[in-house]
């Protein structure tokens, strides 16, 4: 970002040289500025200025031989006009000295209602510069005008200068937390007001904008100005990349449907949105079958190849209501303490699936901005804590490259909007949350930003509970602990919080997993052992939940009927 505010600044600071020119009528300053300008015409594609300014700077140049007169003339000012020579900063461009002189014509007694007659338009405009001068004498002959009192420039008063300083302490305030011109907490390129991420080729071609411009410059001086070329030959525009481009949509028609297909689409969901539409030139099939990705377990793959579906993972705890109970406590309202064998309170664990309870928050409810989301999450991750002596949540890494599940959503997408990218702050709007939480990169700066937001909240009150995040990056506490269980270089969460689990349970607490996925369900039952008594999953939503108590499963000999497929 630090990059693209030094280019952004260059882009200003010529802008401004121009406008100085003009002002103090600085004709060497005007010639360079007016070229430097040329880069971004090119660049920008503003084909007009681009194609008549070098020829006119070329002109101007060559005044200095030709014409020295002239020349010496616009040195000394007199290509821009002055209306004050008692308040200096003041000259205009002659264009827009004509605009004022236009205004002053159609005012009141002007020409406005009588364009229609020829000879009284006529009238007017041979008396009009006489009686203005008639005019300006009788108010400096009774001292009525007030021209010669003003000896600062109008930008110089007080309340605009007051003005000013506030509009820089609100550019201020926003630009802040961007941490433009400081050490950042990310390497993404982003739109500063909506966090979004910007793709990399839009990057690099962002980057590339003044060069491009000097480029297409320099080959239109050669070529048209100094060279034989044409000078008013068709131009061409530059195909850069910019700020609009990011996520832009491709329709392709598939048979009578037309997709949409992002651009931020993973290179294998390009070749099935291809191998699907008119074209027969590939044979999916053939691709698939002499090039394979990865070796699969064949257990996995039905007869002729195909891999089975794992859409009814949720029937698994249906089929174990017979090998273990059912404990309808209200938990999640208030915990019970366990007790141990000698009738003593043990304290009590509970690890949580940090993106479960995400996935909750934006079910039922809606939400402007990162800051309310947050808000509600603490207070929510508080409210289960409630009756536990320590609280674990557990995250998902989103940092795996190449992701399964990333390359399923892209599947399950391909005909929905357009996948965007955010960084998560406060200030980070949420437009649509379905769409919110559809790229990896923004649930991986979330799950960030909620571990510190957790981390913080608690640090604060002294009355929470023992709490400690873990996402890819770091394990955090707010009590002085030595965590042996680090951060996870797999994707899923599962397998961590099985590990916090038994690392929990092996410091004397009692386990409770908080978890809506059957996986972690199975992985802790084959833990059942090293997860201690009375460890038990709590699935399902704060309305709609049970407390499954983790027992070994029976072997197949001894209950046939309840063997797990």
């Amino acid at each position: 970002m630090y990059k693209w505010a030094r280019m952004y600044m260059r882009q200003d600071m010529t802008l401004l040289q121009f406008q100085r020119a003009i002002r103090e009528g600085n004709w060497c300053l005007y010639l360079s500025s007016m070229e430097k300008l040329c880069t971004y015409f090119f660049a920008y594609n503003r084909l007009d200025y681009a194609q008549n300014i070098p020829e006119y700077l070329a002109h101007m140049h060559e005044l200095e031989t030709t014409e020295p007169d002239m020349w010496q003339e616009f040195v000394n000012g007199d290509f821009t006009i002055n209306t004050s020579n008692a308040v200096p900063f003041t000259r205009i461009g002659i264009d827009q000295a004509m605009e004022h002189l236009n205004k002053a014509t159609k005012g009141q007694g002007g020409i406005t209602g009588i364009t229609s007659y020829p000879a009284t338009l006529f009238r007017f405009c041979l008396t009009a510069p006489e009686l203005a001068r008639l005019s300006t004498e009788a108010e400096h002959l009774i001292a009525a005008s007030n021209s010669t009192t003003t000896m600062h420039h109008h930008c110089l008063s007080q309340a605009k200068v007051a003005r000013q300083e506030r509009a820089i302490a609100q550019l201020k305030t926003v630009l802040a937390p961007c941490k433009l011109f400081g050490p950042s907490d990310t390497i993404h390129m982003f739109k500063l007001m909506s966090k979004e991420i910007i793709a990399p080729n839009v990057q690099e071609s962002i980057f590339s904008t003044e060069q491009v411009g000097k480029e297409a410059f320099r080959k239109f001086v050669e070529e048209r100005v100094a060279g034989n070329g044409n000078l008013w030959a068709k131009m061409t525009k530059i195909k850069l990349l910019t700020w609009d481009a990011v996520a832009k949509d491709i329709k392709l028609k598939i048979g009578s449907e037309v997709m949409t297909l992002k651009a931020t689409s993973s290179l294998f969901a390009r070749l099935l949105v291809i191998a699907r539409s008119s074209r027969e030139i590939v044979d999916l099939e053939e691709v698939i079958g002499r090039h394979e990705f990865a070796y699969s377990n064949r257990a996995l793959m039905n007869p002729e190849g195909s891999i089975h579906p794992t859409n009814d993972k949720s029937k698994v705890i249906q089929m174990l209501k017979d090998l273990v109970q059912t404990d309808r406590d209200p938990i999640l309202e208030e915990s019970t303490p366990a007790t141990t064998d000698d009738g003593e309170t043990s304290q009590t664990c509970l690890v949580v699936d940090g993106m479960a309870v995400v996935q909750e928050l934006m079910a039922v409810k809606k939400f402007k901005d990162c800051k309310n989301f947050g808000a509600a999450y603490v207070k929510l991750i508080n409210s289960k804590a409630r009756g536990y002596n320590q609280v674990r949540v557990i995250f998902d890494n989103y940092t795996k490259s190449p992701s399964l599940k990333e390359s399923t959503r892209e599947r399950r997408r391909s005909k929905t909007k357009v996948v965007k990218s955010y960084i998560v702050e406060d200030s980070t709007r949420i437009k649509e949350q379905t769409l919110f939480l559809a790229s990896n990169e923004t649930k991986d700066s979330l799950t960030l930003y909620l571990a510190e937001k957790l981390i913080n909240t608690t640090t604060t009150n002294s009355t929470s509970v023992n709490l400690m995040t873990a996402a890819h990056q770091s394990v955090m506490t707010n009590y002085e602990c030595h965590a042996k269980t680090g951060v996870s270089t797999q994707e899923e969460a599962d397998t961590l919080m099985i590990l916090h689990a038994v690392e929990a349970a092996a410091s004397g607490f009692t386990v409770h997993i908080y978890s809506r996925d059957t996986d972690v369900l199975l992985l802790a039952l084959c833990r059942v052992p090293q997860l201690g008594k009375c460890s038990a999953m709590i699935m399902g939503n704060s309305e709609n939940w049970h407390k499954v108590l983790l027992q070994p499963i029976p072997a197949s000999g001894s209950n046939p009927g309840t063997i797990i497929p």
